[in-house]
């Protein structure tokens, strides 16, 4: 399912998007930390990755950055709208269940 954002009505230049497939895509598999610094939103996604599994250990990692996402204001905006639509068309649809979208908002690690 994709939600792509959609033009805005004010005054401005017109801009045309141009997709770029030679950009690599990053898996994240959480959302480790949000900064505003007065201006812009900065995020950094993390991976996990495993020790290599121990009968005499409980199970052990490492969270590695994968990625850095700084955002201005409005494209952080347009971020949480465009989640925020994803989320209700999947609540919709029953795709997700509640554990997800708690998962989702930070509230279980």
């Amino acid at each position: 399912m994709t939600i792509q954002g959609k033009p805005t009505s004010s005054a401005g230049p017109s801009l045309t998007y141009v997709e770029r497939p030679e950009i690599a895509e990053t898996y994240a598999d959480y959302l480790e930390t949000v900064v505003f610094d007065g201006t812009s939103i900065r995020m950094e996604f993390v991976v996990n990755r495993f020790d290599r599994p121990n009968a005499q250990k409980a199970p052990s990692g490492r969270r590695v950055t994968a990625a850095r996402l700084v955002l201005p204001m409005h494209g952080a905006a347009n971020l949480a709208s465009q989640l925020n639509s994803l989320l209700a068309t999947l609540r919709e649809q029953d795709s997700i269940d509640d554990v997800m979208l708690i998962q989702s908002h930070g509230g279980i690690n």
